[in-house]
């Protein structure tokens, strides 16, 4: 038989430095899903922001097109006159 005990703080270091390994490997899971979770909801701000900015986009194209149709004796924009004022 061999004698173990000159193992015995060898084998709890090994086991010690497992557990925190296996620690480590815990708080990098939750980290990642974490920023995995993160990185879904950029995502999906970007693409609220791509929407709103195409839509507004497309909404100064059209006030271009129509001011310049406008400007080229078109269809006219009814004006506005002032109110008479009060004497």
């Amino acid at each position: 038989m061999t004698d173990d005990s000159s193992d015995g703080p060898a084998v709890s270091s090994l086991g010690e430095t497992l557990r925190s390994l296996s620690d480590s490997a815990n708080n990098l899971e939750t980290d990642l899903s974490e920023l995995n979770s993160a990185v879904d909801d950029l995502q999906v701000s970007t693409e609220r922001c791509s929407d709103a900015q195409r839509s507004a986009s497309e909404s100064l194209t059209r006030a271009a097109r129509s001011l310049s149709v406008d400007a080229r004796g078109g269809d006219t924009v009814p004006s506005v006159s002032p109110a008479p004022a009060d004497d």
